[in-house]
């Protein structure tokens, strides 16, 4: 977690960018950048047109992270039917009495886009347009 704690202050937060350092200091060539607005960048274009893009409307900008999210990306071979891009928000606190390390878990928030899945749903015949109202 060290390298996004350094990549986010010392590189995003010190507009790098300006200062004329390489988007292959923190960057893969072929990394790419999706916006929010559906804006997608790649390879060197993401760095100095994708996220300085992001940043350069403001006079300065500081992140103040309270939040990560880190995955394994190793595969165990199995082959699914349907993949989706979701993302899940959790919230842990700690307390003392709870079972499991003195975390307990207080929220979790699913992002994800069910259109695809429903899709599926639809051409295999587990769903219909009326369990959709329409």
């Amino acid at each position: 977690m060290k390298f996004k704690e350094n990549f986010t202050i010392n590189t995003i937060d010190d507009r790098t960018w300006e200062k004329g350092v390489p988007a292959s200091e923190w960057h893969t060539s072929d990394f790419t950048l999706y916006k929010a607005n559906a804006e997608v960048f790649s390879g060197e274009e993401a760095w100095t047109k994708g996220i300085s893009g992001t940043y350069t409307p403001f006079k300065s900008h500081l992140h103040e992270p309270s939040f990560l999210a880190c995955w394994d990306t190793k595969s165990d071979g199995k082959q699914w039917d349907m993949v989706s891009h979701s993302a899940f928000h959790f919230e842990y606190v700690k307390d003392s009495k709870a079972k499991h390390d003195g975390v307990l878990l207080k929220s979790a928030k699913i992002f994800a886009d069910s259109g695809p899945v429903l899709m599926l749903m639809l051409k295999r015949g587990q769903l219909n347009p009326a369990d959709l109202g329409l």
